[in-house]
């Protein structure tokens, strides 16, 4: 078990690296040519080849995307399904998403690894079988390399192969570990990484998702529940109220850290995530497919291209509807301290929650 983490980490570190010297255009003198132990030559002419092939691929996918679809739609799947940041090319529409706080979704994400991985698993067969996890991790580690593997992809391609891992090895692994490990991990490959945006949003959001998904939940059971005095299990939180937890948790942690860096804060962003959420698998997988199409033929994917142009259309329409509205965003600076005060706050609700659970659990039992 130990060894398998180990090599997945190690892995992930090296094509992390590797895929960042050449999409960067990064040099490292000592890297051109290594030898085995038999004494075999080999160069990184294997890896060039291996990043040429992706980046040809995506930069033909996405011009074929930009001929089949029309802006903001082309925009939005590349964003989605690629990582190819085409947003800033419309104004419009980028100033619509910020304005609405759904700037997050048109990037790949660990949803998205998840997604792919799910969908891998559901096509494939059972969890705990050897040879369907190593087709899962080798189909989620090409689409994550595709992608340019961005920091949301690989803190999620790594905890996403350890749970799998764990599942197969039928152990029960901590997710706050497997983030902290996840973080470790990307910090160690590039220190610099720790003063990125990017990697602060993906962490908090991650790490605001497990810790307070569950009493959102309960306080929306409890308000949907008959029995005002109790969360009822009975009802079910799926469809749109899923949607609206999965945002709210997201966003406790979040809000205030986007309101100290960009000094702007979304009133709707819960409203609108909860509305749009339900698209984003559609377009992530019906936008792979004609991707896939369209770098066989153009005309049979543009033939084919409706099934992913509905709910892209859909999303679009949803945010510019409610990103015209004068108060959608506010603005709003949080300094450091307030940040500090904000952060330490929460955590004692969470304890005070974590606490309360406990006592009731106990009470019960």
């Amino acid at each position: 078990m130990r060894k398998i983490i180990t090599l997945t980490l190690f892995l992930s570190l090296l094509m992390r690296l590797l895929v960042y010297m050449k999409l960067h255009n990064t040099q490292v003198d000592n890297i051109e040519v290594s030898y085995t132990e038999k004494g075999e030559c080999i160069t990184h002419s294997v890896i060039e080849t291996i990043c040429n092939i992706v980046i040809e691929y995506r930069n033909r996918s996405a011009d074929s995307i930009r001929s089949i679809l029309p802006s903001p739609h082309s925009e939005l799947i590349l964003g989605t399904v690629l990582g190819i940041n085409d947003i800033k090319m419309n104004p419009t529409f980028n100033d619509v998403l910020v304005s609405t706080g759904t700037i997050h979704v048109v990037v790949v994400s660990g949803y998205n690894i998840s997604l792919i991985n799910s969908l891998i698993m559901s096509l494939i067969g059972s969890k705990r079988m050897l040879r369907d996890l190593s087709i899962s991790l080798a189909g989620t580690f090409i689409y994550a390399l595709i992608t340019g593997f961005g920091i949301p992809a690989v803190r999620a391609w790594i905890m996403g192969s350890i749970v799998s891992i764990s599942r197969y090895s039928k152990r029960k692994i901590n997710g706050l570990f497997l983030l902290l490990i996840s973080a470790y991990v990307m910090v160690m490959i590039s220190p610099k990484i720790i003063e990125d945006i990017s990697f602060h949003l993906s962490f908090l959001a991650t790490l605001s998702l497990m810790l307070f998904s569950p009493p959102i939940e309960e306080f929306i059971l409890v308000l949907k529940s008959k029995n005002l005095k109790h969360a009822d299990k009975s009802v079910k939180t799926n469809g749109i109220t899923g949607d609206l937890i999965t945002t709210l948790a997201a966003q406790v942690l979040v809000w205030p850290y986007i309101s100290y860096k960009f000094g702007r804060v979304s009133l709707i962003s819960p409203l609108v995530n909860a509305l749009i959420l339900w698209t984003i698998p559609l377009v992530t997988i019906f936008g792979g497919i004609l991707l896939v199409i369209s770098y066989l033929s153009q005309l049979t994917a543009y033939i084919l291209s409706w099934p992913v142009y509905i709910p892209a259309d859909i999303f679009i329409r949803t945010v510019y509807f409610f990103g015209r509205f004068a108060y959608s965003s506010v603005s709003f600076e949080m300094n450091i301290a307030g940040l500090v005060l904000y952060y330490i706050l929460i955590f004692m609700i969470l304890v005070h929650y974590k606490r309360r659970s406990k006592h009731k659990l106990g009470e019960r039992t």
